[in-house]
């Protein structure tokens, strides 16, 4: 048997062996005849996947391999000759069922040759044989495999567990064929064309991954040392630079890998406050995702037992993808308040199924436990299940129109508070946050976080329904002021089990601003007159300064929030001194926070750097879980920047290596003083008596 030597780097090489079977024989362990197709495989049915080593591509001049033990799918010169007539030919015709001319014929014309190719033609752009010199350019950017492989495994450590948005099977499959790596299998779940098309799009997700994994990276993490100090932009050069590639390819959306290059850039913008920029990239996945049909259900062809298990598997995992995006669009739409890219009316694939993807999906068959059984293993979908839920609760709110302000019939307001009600009792018992199940926090620790992140969204939900009817109806008042807490109180539970490095989240500053100025704008309008419900929004304020006062250092988010909230908790002090205890230094004019107006001058927005006095030893240690000391105060209630820094460094090298993302505070954000200012504005009450405080609060559970 000959072997030869593929490079997966500058200075490593793997020696592979050349089998004389075809692929497809070889992973079978069965006799073959060597003929093209060989016999085995016509007998089987799979002629897509019957190749030889000859067939395999040569490494690039980068070291890195387009696809390993699969055929590059346009080297026979038909093939190639058919799909250059079709660059230039994409119509832009819907695949989906019944939608145009070429589809309607389908069940009459099934399996016709000339039908396929007339259909792949004018509904798929075809992508070039090889890269471009830019793509090529682009690529080499990509550090070396050793960092590559470093980043990954941080990424699915501690950054995926967020949302699971990847699925890391099928995700270290690609790049173990991107490497030439030997590990990779056949892929029984992707035809020849279909995996070049994910092949080539690649390394463009590849490089959100990486950017994700640095923007989260955590100090103790054996990568820095690999990183050098050119390389502390890292975070912003990959994202950029796997867009660049993606455009560079002339990417029409016709992949996986494309739809999560989109939706991961999305992911790694809202951590930077970007939010316009991260709504224009997940309608482009979302865009991705309809040309290729995720949003339809699809029919699985028997492929033999192998071959169908694994389809039904990666079907599984595309209707996740969607799912996640349709989670996206809807949690976006009620954060910025902009058109949903979605329409429901237009998906009709079901949701995917409550169970892990197996580490062989040839041989499991897809299985689920009902949801609320005691006995259900946790697993990486069922809290975005449960989101799901949320989102399909809010387009009903959208659909009724309930998030308009004098609703026709408000009754419809508190059935869709109920509505959520009854969905929380039946979510998973390891997610639920009343007596849940934790016997299996231990081994899965994310759990712990999923488990508030479910409170949270809910809570979110709830504010996001009563907030148009805060100013007219009690009860929304109420419910308002009731879901602000407890979203607060459990982002500081949430805050407790963060690790330093990842204060940069999204969800961790803006929700706790979110929800604070929302309180806090409730409250200013209407007297408190019940003294727990006093100590309730006390005490949460003052945690959720605490928190803010921390983040900021990480989030421009946090930075923008914390000047606005300071000032609506100067107000709250002015009002009701005694009912809030804690010490706020505030400009000598303080703002009405239902008149807030923006100024000529930047200056007015720099508060005084305090923050509230009630840091007691107990209370900053539990925001200290991993052993880091708290941040010190100066005499003047400031954060003391001269003592250890919050990773026991003084040095700028190792702040910024810390860091990771230097330039973190030099791109704008769309969450600036005037947007939270905006948004106490939309809340402020209508004109006129205001509502009896003892209607609000008599009846505050």
């Amino acid at each position: 048997m000959s072997s030869k030597k593929r490079k997966s780097g500058s200075t490593t090489s793997i020696t592979v062996g050349v089998s004389n079977a075809c692929s497809e024989c070889h992973r079978r362990k069965q006799k073959c005849d060597r003929k093209r197709p060989c016999g085995t495989c016509v007998s089987r049915g799979v002629v897509d996947k019957c190749c030889f080593d000859e067939d395999f591509p040569a490494s690039n001049q980068h070291g890195l391999l387009v696809a390993d033990r699969v055929p590059w799918p346009f080297q026979s010169d038909s093939i190639s000759t058919e799909l250059d007539e079709a660059k230039n030919a994409d119509l832009g015709y819907s695949l989906g069922k019944g939608s145009n001319a070429f589809t309607s014929l389908t069940h009459i014309l099934d399996g016709d040759d000339d039908l396929q190719a007339v259909a792949s033609k004018h509904n798929q752009p075809a992508p070039s044989r090889t890269f471009n010199p830019k793509s090529q350019a682009l690529i080499t950017q990509l550090p070396c495999r050793l960092v590559v492989e470093s980043l990954v495994t941080s990424y699915f450590s501690e950054v995926n567990w967020y949302y699971f948005l990847v699925e890391e099977y099928y995700f270290r499959d690609l790049l173990w064929r991107w490497f030439g790596d030997p590990r990779a299998g056949s892929a029984n779940h992707l035809n020849l064309e279909e995996l070049s098309r994910e092949l080539r799009s690649f390394p463009a997700m590849l490089f959100q991954v990486l950017a994700l994994a640095v923007q989260f990276l955590p100090r103790e993490a054996p990568t820095f040392r690999l990183l050098s100090k050119n390389d502390l932009g890292l975070c912003h050069n990959y994202s950029d630079t796997g867009i660049e590639l993606l455009g560079s390819l002339g990417g029409q959306g016709s992949a996986i890998t494309v739809v999560q290059t989109h939706h991961l850039r999305s992911a790694w913008l809202k951590n930077l406050g970007r939010g316009v920029d991260a709504w224009h990239s997940i309608g482009n996945a979302i865009r991705s995702a309809q040309v290729i049909g995720l949003h339809q259900s699809k029919e699985i062809r028997q492929q033999g037992l192998e071959g169908t298990l694994s389809r039904v598997w990666y079907d599984e995992y595309q209707r996740r993808i969607w799912m996640n995006l349709f989670i996206w669009d809807s949690l976006i739409a009620m954060i910025l308040g902009r058109p949903r890219t979605i329409n429901a009316d237009d998906c009709d694939v079901e949701p995917p199924v409550d169970c892990n993807i197996p580490k062989d999906p040839s041989i499991t068959v897809p299985m689920t436990s009902k949801i609320g059984q005691g006995n259900a293993v946790p697993n990486t979908v069922s809290m975005n299940l449960v989101l799901h839920r949320l989102s399909q609760m809010f387009n009903q709110v959208k659909t009724l129109k309930a998030d308009k302000p004098f609703p026709k019939d408000y009754s419809t307001i508190q059935v869709l508070h109920d509505q959520l009600t009854t969905m929380l009792d039946n979510v998973p018992v390891t997610l639920r946050h009343q007596n849940p199940d934790t016997s299996w926090d231990s081994r899965y620790p994310y759990l712990k976080q999923h488990r508030e992140l479910v409170l949270i969204y809910a809570n979110l939900y709830l504010m996001t329904l009563h907030r148009p009817h805060v100013a007219h109806y009690a009860e929304s008042c109420r419910h308002a002021i009731q879901a602000s807490i407890t979203a607060l109180a459990s982002l500081d539970r949430c805050f407790a089990l963060t690790k330093p490095e990842q204060y940069k989240s999204f969800p961790l500053s803006f929700y706790t601003v979110d929800a604070s100025i929302f309180l806090s704008s409730i409250v200013a309008a209407h007297l408190l007159t019940e003294s727990e419900v006093k100590a309730r929004v006390d005490r949460v304020l003052r945690q959720a300064l605490e928190r803010l006062a921390i983040i900021e250092a990480y989030s421009p988010i946090a930075e923008s929030g914390l000047a606005i909230l300071r000032r609506c908790c100067g107000k709250l002090k002015d009002q009701c001194p005694q009912a809030y205890i804690f010490t706020i230094s505030t400009p000598s004019t303080v703002l009405n926070p239902f008149s807030l107006q923006l100024r000529s001058s930047s200056q007015d927005f720099r508060l005084q750097q305090a923050i509230p006095t009630m840091h007691s030893a107990a209370y900053m240690h539990n925001y200290q879980p991993h052993g880091q000391q708290p941040p010190s105060l100066s005499s003047t209630g400031s954060l003391d920047t001269s003592g250890p820094c919050l990773f026991g460094s003084n040095s700028a090298e190792d702040t910024l290596s810390t860091m990771a993302d230097v330039s973190l505070f030099n791109t704008p954000t769309d969450f600036d003083e005037s947007y939270w200012m905006n948004l106490m504005n939309s809340i402020a009450p209508a004109p006129g008596p205001l509502m009896d405080p003892n209607i609000v609060w008599g009846e505050f559970s």
